[in-house]
């Protein structure tokens, strides 16, 4: 029997978003200012405009598609063109209200839980609905240990 692959969006919290602002305002400052100091010579301020975009352009992407997924088998982390699969039965222990971690992170917010599997490996991840992510992945793995 197959059953639909479930998605959690990442959690995203104020800082991220207004990191994220203010990222986007600093680039279009810095473009005119460039554009104004440069005597509107675009030919010089383009390359300066290029990076920033692609830049701006990576960030947001990686704003929209970070989320979880819990298939049949395996958990995926994605975060752009960044994933992670995990096998729930490697999955050992799950802490949850976690705010300062080290390790693997694939989220957009300060605080989350950080999964435990195979040989000492941990991952960081901020599902938007914490609670019914972790009843879920217990439904498929009874014995992680949650603390």
């Amino acid at each position: 029997m197959f059953i639909a692959p479930k998605v959690y969006p990442s959690r995203k919290d104020w800082i991220i978003k207004t990191v994220l602002v203010i990222l986007i305002l600093l680039d279009l400052i810095g473009t005119a200012y460039l554009y104004d100091a440069m005597n509107g010579k675009i030919s010089e301020v383009l390359p300066f405009t290029t990076a920033i975009t692609i830049m701006d352009v990576l960030i947001i992407c990686i704003y929209f598609t970070t989320n979880y997924t819990l298939n049949e088998n395996n958990l995926y982390c994605k975060s752009f063109i960044f994933t992670k699969r995990i096998s729930y039965e490697n999955i050992q222990r799950i802490e949850q209200n976690r705010k300062l971690f080290a390790g693997l992170k694939l989220s957009l917010a300060s605080k989350g839980i950080v999964l435990y599997y195979s040989n000492n490996n941990e991952i960081f991840i901020t599902p938007e609905n914490e609670d019914e992510f972790i009843e879920d992945l217990c439904f498929k793995n009874s014995s992680i240990e949650i603390r």
